[in-house]
């Protein structure tokens, strides 16, 4: 709705090329030392450079190590009844990673103007809707062990990790208000206070929720065991639709002085819907948050025990 007026060109410089060439090796999967982690992180951010990526815990060789053998050993189902192998790897608890990616094409008509460019408006306009949230959650003695710089035996315990990751894609038909207040004394046609809120109309065409529960226990030593008393260790568990209704409310707020232009405060809330719940909450530059809610869901749920 702020009509850009950029004066300048801004060239991004990929030094983080150079952290990627220079750990060529550790990404193809046909080496010895191929590192999983280490390929993630260079797949997610590959031009940024990465200041402490090489960090080393006391203990270990290098700074993914730990982490590296953790998820490979999972993979493989070989994981060590020593979790001190994996030392170093010290993961956050209840980390939570998500992203909105909702473009909306669309016009305003101008139903009333004023002095200093003022005007009030009524916008229409779609566009898709895609949001992604993933949540992983480590038990605090289990972090306890991977983060210490020396071996540490936690007996008789049962330590619980567990993640959740849910993807919805809808399309978002949009209605709402634009407005633009002139501020008092303005110094060119840009100047002023715009105000804008949405109401989206949110059709859903997929909606995935799945989600992963690993039991760590461990015998009188510390060691890693399998407690046949107990149920599986592990649990996986997927929700799935192709259809539902949603609604989300968007607001936001910009003020343009002169050629300054302060970050715009925005917000959003989703409303009631019917069906299965999803929510998406917004990023710190996502405006939007989603209710896309399923009105049909399959189930299905995997337990795997190593022996």
């Amino acid at each position: 709705m702020i009509e850009e007026e950029n004066e300048y060109r801004s060239i991004v410089l990929p030094f983080g090329l150079f952290q990627v060439f220079r750990d060529f090796d550790r990404l193809n999967p046909t080496k010895d030392n191929f590192d999983v982690i280490r390929t993630m992180e260079y797949a997610a951010s590959p031009l940024h450079y990465t200041f402490g990526r090489d960090a080393v815990t006391p203990g270990q060789v290098s700074g993914t190590t730990g982490l590296n053998n953790f998820v490979t050993d999972i993979r493989n189902a070989t994981l060590s009844r020593d979790l001190n192998r994996y030392r170093g790897m010290a993961p956050s608890n209840q980390p939570r990673a998500e992203g909105l990616a909702s473009p909306n094409w669309g016009g305003t008509i101008k139903v009333k103007r004023g002095s200093g460019g003022a005007f009030h408006g009524v916008y229409v306009g779609a566009g898709p809707y895609l949001a992604m949230q993933t949540d992983v959650n480590f038990d605090q003695q289990l972090i306890d062990v991977l983060g210490a710089q020396a071996d540490i035996y936690v007996p008789n315990a049962q330590m619980r990790l567990g993640t959740a990751t849910r993807g919805q894609m809808a399309m978002a038909i949009t209605g709402g208000y634009r407005g633009r207040f002139a501020l008092p004394s303005s110094t060119s046609d840009r100047d002023g206070v715009y105000v804008a809120a949405n109401y989206n109309y949110l059709h859903g065409f997929r909606y995935e929720d799945v989600n992963l529960a690993l039991r760590l226990d461990t015998d009188r030593t510390g060691l890693l065991t399998v407690n046949p008393f107990l149920p599986s260790p592990l649990v996986v568990t997927r929700d799935n639709a192709t259809a539902g209704t949603g609604r989300a409310i968007d607001l936001g707020v910009g003020l343009v002085v002169d050629r300054w232009r302060p970050a715009s405060a925005s917000t959003a809330w989703p409303t009631a819907s019917t069906g299965p719940t999803s929510s998406a909450r917004p990023t710190r530059s996502a405006t939007r948050s989603s209710a896309i809610r399923t009105s049909s869901k399959r189930s299905r749920r995997l337990s795997a025990t190593r022996r």
